[in-house]
């Protein structure tokens, strides 16, 4: 198959990939921080960084997650403005990565500051976000939603072996 050309399979495949990795990587981390702490490894100071974190990390988190659909529905607009399927899924990727991204490092912030101090807010935080990570998982209704597909479009995305070019 020539590299340029893709099947709706391939290319959810792709994206359920990523979204994947994504999650497990906070799920791992959250593991691991769990773990650490109560092993018995303590961190030194911790109490005198929770005063700051405490609102800080909450704060991030609120605004991470409306910042991704903020960002998300800007990049989706430059999609539907493209005039092939191709150009609209790969817009749609980067849309979805950069989605995922602004939630997973929210995450990855407040599992440090669990880290740090101990606190389950921050673990408990990680954890709300890891679920709205989740429940951002790619599918194909929700991407001929965002794209406003027209039918011969969403005919390629169900066909799993339909030659997206």
């Amino acid at each position: 198959m020539d590299n340029n050309k893709m099947t709706s399979k391939e290319f959810f495949k792709s994206i359920q990939i990523i979204h994947f990795a994504l999650v497990i990587g906070v799920f791992v981390l959250g593991i691991f921080a769990f773990y650490f702490h109560y092993s018995g490894l303590e961190m030194e100071g911790g109490e005198d960084m929770n005063f700051g974190l405490k609102y800080v990390v909450p704060i991030f988190a609120i605004i991470g997650v409306f910042a991704s659909n903020l960002v998300f529905k800007n990049k989706l607009k430059d999609c539907t403005r493209k005039t092939g399927l191709k150009e609209k899924l790969n817009n749609y990727r980067s849309a979805l990565i950069v989605k995922f991204a602004l939630i997973e490092g929210n995450s990855f912030f407040a599992l440090v500051a669990y880290l740090l101090t101990g606190k389950l807010l921050y673990l408990g935080l990680a954890g709300l976000l890891l679920i709205v990570l989740i429940l951002y998982r790619p599918t194909k209704e929700k991407l001929i939603f965002d794209l406003e597909l027209n039918q011969l479009d969403k005919h390629l995305i169900y066909d799993s072996n339909a030659i997206i070019d």
